[in-house]
């Protein structure tokens, strides 16, 4: 029995990369201020800087928090850092992610839980990347969640990120993170959403890569930047179709619907000659096709409400079987897993603020 927990025990402290160190070694770290509490009695330090909480609050949250615990604690013959008789726990996590992670359990879940910070992707990707490390289901889940309300699966929604007054998660730049954490996360269908967006950067960024808030640059392998590379010369092909190739496309099969043949034939001619006045190629065809707004005026009512329907249909295959554009294999994840519901102390250590 003690073997076993010793081997769990062990297990627990490869799994975060715990850095040991020699009793003689002097502490060394900066403490974080705003995640310091005098009360605190467990020292976690990453990147150099401290933080002082409680094994409790993080036991109660995370599996693999507790196993750590459970190693031999405040025993200086044992091996374990200490200061100030409290155990010192070093992890290999960036000291933002630890932030971010440790702000949420800290101060309490609810708010994360209850969607704050909404449009904030990079507390949402350490988010993301923390509580799938450390295990905290219900966080992974919200971090999920948000994602898929970031890449949705039915046009309706998809839609909606095109509105000024939409909020949407992260910047345009983002993308390139983003297709990373889908990739990294297993949600086939959300990545290819996300390369999707990476299709629209310009090359340099695409190819090379974009920088964050923290001057991290985050780029794609090399797979999806062959992925995006083919895709473009598809969607780009795909924008120049957008509009309806034949009188039958407009009017559909029926064309005796049609009550103004003269008015809507013009409008015809119009949307069809309208592609070749673009200067700039278009990799975007799941964006709204501009013309919609004005098939009240220029189109009879039966006319409108069957373009729409084309228009709709056409742009939602395109969602649904973006890996075809890419070249990448039929997502392996089904949409219940990738669609949201739509229900829906004043010491000698340096001090940082």
């Amino acid at each position: 029995m003690a073997d076993n927990a010793g081997e769990q025990a062990g297990a627990a402290t490869a799994a975060v990369d715990v850095a040991e160190t020699k009793e003689s070694e002097k502490v060394n770290f900066r403490k974080r201020r705003r995640l310091w509490y005098r009360d605190g009695n467990v020292i976690i330090v990453a990147e150099g800087v401290g933080f002082r909480v409680y094994r409790g609050i993080l036991s109660k949250q995370s599996s693999v928090f507790k196993d750590i615990f459970r190693l031999p604690q405040g025993s200086s013959t044992a091996g374990q850092e200490t200061y100030k008789g409290k155990p010192v726990i070093r992890v290999t996590d960036s000291s933002q992610d630890m932030q971010e992670l440790l702000s949420i359990l800290c101060g309490g879940t609810s708010g994360w839980l209850d969607g704050a910070d909404q449009g904030d992707w990079y507390t949402t990707r350490s988010i993301l990347r923390m509580s799938h490390k450390y295990e905290i289901d219900d966080l992974l889940e919200e971090g999920k969640r948000r994602l898929r309300l970031r890449f949705p699966g039915d046009l309706k929604s998809w839609d909606r990120l095109y509105s000024s007054s939409a909020i949407v998660l992260g910047s345009p730049s983002d993308a390139i993170s983003m297709a990373n954490m889908t990739r990294f996360l297993g949600l086939s269908r959300l990545h290819h959403r996300a390369l999707y967006d990476c299709c629209q950067l310009d090359t340099d960024m695409l190819v090379n890569g974009a920088y964050d808030d923290n001057l991290v640059r985050e780029v794609l392998c090399s797979e999806d930047i062959r992925a995006c590379i083919d895709g473009r010369t598809k969607l780009a092909a795909a924008s120049l179709r957008a509009m309806p190739s034949s009188w039958s496309d407009l009017v559909g099969p029926d064309q005796t619907s049609c009550t103004s043949n003269m008015s809507c034939m013009q409008a015809f001619i119009d949307l069809g000659v309208s592609p070749l006045h673009r200067t700039k190629i278009n990799f975007d065809p799941l964006c709204p096709s501009p013309s919609l707004k004005n098939l009240s005026r220029k189109l009879c009512k039966s006319c409108a409400k069957h373009y729409i329907k084309y228009d709709t249909n056409r742009r939602q295959e395109i969602l649904t079987n973006l890996h075809k554009f890419l070249k990448l294999p039929e997502p392996a994840d089904s949409d219940s897993e990738s669609e949201p519901d739509s229900s829906s102390d004043s010491d000698s250590s340096m001090d940082e603020d």
